[in-house]
Order: C-alpha cells, then structure tokens, then sequence
C-alpha cells in the first residue's frame, strides 16, 4: 500500500459513505468522516462508526458537515486542517429523485443541485486552496451511470450527476499543474438506501395528467429493490468501496472516469468521448497552455490474416471481443482494419491501470484467445505496450 493518506469523506453516516470509511480506515488510512446532524438524526450512526473504530484500533473520527451550508462546510474543513491535511477529498454525499421530471418543481431540483452539484463545488472550494499550497491532493467524486446517460423518471438525478461531471471534469484541467487530480467514479446500480424513500415530485395534478405512466416510476423502484434483495456480487455496494480505495492506493496515472458494476454499456461511451475531448484540449492548448494527456494504458494487437481467411477472421474476432470483458481490469477499445487493405488487422484493448495490464501481457491472453484460428494467420500476433498519450495511440485519434 502507497503511505497512510488523511481523507475526508462527505456523507458517511451511510450506505457508499459508511463502506468506504470503514475499508479506507482498514486499509490504514485516517478517515474523517462527515455527516450531518451529529447530534440528532445521525448520532447512532455516528456513535457507532466511532465505536468500531476505536474496538479496531483505527484511525478515525467523525466530523459535523452539511455540504448544503457554505459555513458548516468552510468551517469543518479548517478545524480538520489544523490537525492534518487533507490529502484526499471524496466527493460521496448525493441525493437521488426518482418519478416524472415535468413534476419536480424548481425547488425541488434546486434542492437536488444544491447535494449533488453545489455540495460538491463547496467542499472543493474549501479544500482545493490548501491543496495548491501543498501542491498535491486528490478529489474522487461519485457520480453514475446516470452521469453520462439519460434515463427515464431518472431525470432531474441524471441533470445533476452530468452537471457533476462537467464541473469536476473542467476542474480536473485546470488544476492539474498543481499536481491535484480530479477524477469521477461511476457505479451502476449497487444495494444501498439511495433507492429506499427517494423524493418524489410535489405535482400531484401533474402526475395524475399521466394517466397509468403515473406508476411506472414506482414500477422501477420495485424493479431495483428486487435486483438488489437477490444480493448479486455487481450489485453489492463493497465494490464501490473496494475501488474508491484502490484508486486511493494507486501510485501510477489514474483515468479521469472509472465505471464499477454494470456500466450498462457506459466504458463505450467514455472510450469514445475521450479522444473527442482530448482533441478539444489540444486545440485550446495555444490558449490555456493546457497538455491534453490522455493517461490509459492499452495492449496493441496486430492481427495478419490470410486473404481467403479475412472475412471469416475479421468476423470471428468481433464475436470474440466481447468475452475479454470478463478479463480483470480490461476492456476492449477499438478493432480497426488497415488502411492498406493488407489484411491486417489492429486490436485494441484499454485497461484501468498497469497491474491489470501487465497481468493481461503476462499470461498472453490475446494469443490465448486465437488459437483456435492460428492456421488462418499470416503470421503469428504482435502485442505491443503502450500509452494512449504515445505517438503511435494518437494515430488511430486523427
């Protein structure tokens, strides 16, 4: 494990929060857990972290904190500073409305931006000046499957979770020359009390207009709460904690997205936007001075295939492509064909970090996975290492 990092935690009383607390704090880190009404609705919860910590012998403690109140927030942060900086910011807190979005009024969406998006832009601004003196920190927000998607009933929840990753993704640019790294984690759908009671709209003429649409959005509630009761390992919640916790531990580059769970087709979305926004960067770089670096790592795969092998080849392949999916840490990016329409072709697989590369390169999966179709090769497969920031990855970008 990488030293013992002091990381403060909004919205730990519970559910993601209370997992991550408790494994970072396991995994020998100080925790500073925030939570709201210490004294009131979360003192058993409160009472009860700090129990644990203290029969295990673990570094933490709880802390007053309502990412709502500007001064509750400013003020938690300086007391937590004066005894310990604050290496790590995770951006936890968060609300999730479920039901018709027409019915939401203004000050119910507000009331959601103001946990989801305006929390987050408070604890930032009150953590980020000491982390540019120090010149180092790290931000983890937790945002969603629903921060790049739109999904039904779901839609004042998804308004605030891109409006998240738009603000920490534009501030992950800006203060990267401060050696601080802003990066989003986006869990599927995991087993926590998020789903349980969440608010409704107030437009009850509003909803009763629907007619039987009406109950769809408690018909979705229903669905996830019996996803959830069958107690799958991609749906438990320690999966998010167990991430947040490794990208903590890591020492390499980290991506500025990192999915958990089912990504419901989400890592294709990223894998696609990342060079269309690098691109961006690049090109406003006479202006900011910005780098666009794009830190993932990928095996390169050239594939030659016989010519009266190719179609049936080219088509094997993409049948296989899903199942390196399932490898630990990976996921395949791109299959391109050559532009010399020589029978090549060119695999490319991205991974969240260098273990589960190395790991991928040492056991050779990729040869493992052609075997079966060795005779309609040319010649045998070439795997190559790289960075996507490597000249030879920005080529397949222009």
């Amino acid at each position: 494990m990488s030293k013992s990092k002091n990381i403060l935690i909004t919205g730990a009383s519970r559910g993601i929060g209370l997992l991550a607390s408790k494994t970072l704090a396991q995994s020998g880190h100080y925790i500073v857990a925030a939570m709201r009404d210490l004294e009131g609705r979360n003192a058993v919860a409160a009472q009860a972290l700090n129990a644990w910590a203290k029969e295990h012998d673990y570094g933490l403690e709880t802390i007053e904190m309502d990412v709502c109140d500007e001064s509750s927030v400013n003020s938690a942060i300086k007391l937590v500073e004066k005894h310990r900086p604050i290496d790590v910011l995770i951006n936890n807190a968060g609300v999730m409305p479920v039901g018709i979005t027409e019915a939401y009024t203004p000050e119910q969406i507000k009331a959601c931006f103001d946990v989801n998006v305006f929390g987050v832009a408070r604890t930032c601004r009150a953590v980020l000046p000491y982390m540019r003196e120090r010149q180092s920190g790290l931000l983890i927000h937790l945002s969603s499957t629903a921060g790049r998607q739109a999904i039904p009933f779901f839609g004042v929840y998804c308004a605030s979770k891109w409006a998240l990753e738009a603000l920490v993704e534009s501030m992950h640019y800006e203060i990267d020359s401060f050696g601080i790294e802003s990066i989003i984690v986006e869990p599927g759908g995991h087993a926590t009390d998020l789903i349980n009671n969440p608010p409704a709209p107030a437009d009850n003429d509003c909803i009763k207009s629907y007619g039987a649409i009406a109950e769809v959005p408690k018909n979705m509630i229903n669905m996830f709460e019996a996803m959830f009761a069958a107690k799958e390992d991609i749906t438990n919640a320690q999966n998010v904690a167990d991430k947040i916790c490794s990208l903590v531990n890591m020492d390499e580059a980290m991506p500025i997205r990192i999915t958990v769970g089912n990504d419901m087709g989400l890592n294709r979305i990223n894998e696609s936007v990342a060079p269309i926004q690098a691109e961006l960067i690049r090109m406003l770089q006479p202006v900011t001075g910005m780098k666009a670096e794009d830190k993932r790592l990928y095996l390169s795969a050239e594939i030659s295939l016989k010519p009266e092998c190719y179609e049936a080849g080219k088509a094997a392949i993409e049948g296989i492509i899903p199942l390196t999916l399932n490898e630990p840490g990976c996921h395949v990016f791109s299959l391109m064909e050559d532009q010399s329409k020589n029978g090549k072709l060119h695999l490319f697989e991205i991974f969240e970090d260098e273990h589960a590369l190395q790991r991928h390169h040492d056991k050779d999966y990729t040869k493992a996975i052609f075997t079966q179709y060795e005779d309609w090769l040319e010649k045998p497969i070439e795997i190559t290492k790289m960075q996507a920031s490597s000249p030879e990855t920005s080529l397949q970008f222009s």
